[in-house]
């Protein structure tokens, strides 16, 4: 067996949330969650926007 495997077998420690590591994932997961949310409201916008302009075009508006 590589020495590799053996190094990591008998490590099954929680991970310390004071850590840098903990950190940084908890500093991404917030950037990632942001950024969905910035992307579902561009959604709405540009969903709102076409359905606007669809309507106006049914009752020939002129916008």
């Amino acid at each position: 067996m590589s020495r590799l495997r053996e190094r990591y077998r008998g490590r099954k420690e929680p991970v310390d949330p004071d850590s840098y590591l903990a950190a940084i994932i908890e500093r991404h997961r917030h950037l990632y969650a942001d950024i969905g949310m910035c992307i579902g409201v561009l959604v709405v916008v540009v969903c709102m926007v076409v359905a606007a302009h669809a309507i106006a075009d049914w009752f020939n508006l002129a916008i």
